[in-house]
């Protein structure tokens, strides 16, 4: 199974314990390795990719572990009792109840990704967790739907006042040539998207 469990130091006084986690759903398999993940590592936050849950399922995310508090939005339409393809898409957040008060959801245009902002003594965190799309294997330009959750993560930290943003989750296969060439075509399109500091 694929997750990271990274240290971030952000402030003099605290360090950060990310830890990442792309679920292929939330079954009963995942949901006992993530409950039993939280309480070995016992991380500040868990990002989750591909929770494949509808939007009336969300709630599920609050019952993984009894320490965490939980914010996802669903990749999948509401559809009728049958699903007929493969589910896909959600993401999450898990963080510790200690964290609660310093906590804020921020609300994303886009369903590939989900944002909160932490404060950590004196240092602002903004943490966006992506699922982006699949690599479309070309060498010239980016796939629509990539570059538009390209851009709604730059937007986030644009809009931000953090001191510290941090994009993490499932990025997709080859990302730094995506990055790069999504880079490459947002400075040429959309010059308003790059704020200076």
């Amino acid at each position: 199974m694929d997750m990271s469990h990274t240290p971030l130091s952000i402030a003099k006084e605290r360090a950060l314990i990310l830890c990442t986690y792309n679920s292929t759903g939330l079954g009963d398999r995942q949901t006992d390795f993530i409950a039993e993940m939280l309480s070995a590592k016992k991380p500040d936050v868990l990002l989750l990719q591909e929770t494949w849950l509808f939007e009336s399922q969300l709630t599920k995310l609050s019952s993984l572990h009894s320490d965490y508090m939980a914010h996802g939005v669903s990749g999948m339409p509401e559809r009728r009792e049958i699903i007929g393809d493969r589910p896909f898409g959600g993401v999450a957040f898990l963080w510790h109840r200690s964290l609660a008060a310093s906590t804020k959801i921020v609300r994303c245009e886009n369903n590939r990704l989900c944002a909160i902002y932490i404060t950590m003594d004196t240092t602002a965190v903004l943490l966006v967790n992506a699922y982006f799309p699949c690599d479309n294997h070309s060498k010239t330009s980016v796939d629509a739907e990539y570059q538009a959750a390209l851009d709604s993560a730059l937007c986030l930290w644009i809009e931000s006042d953090a001191d510290v943003v941090i994009l993490g989750g499932d990025l997709g296969p080859i990302p730094e040539r995506n990055l790069t060439l999504g880079l490459n075509n947002i400075k040429e399109h959309s010059n308003a998207l790059y704020k200076q500091r």
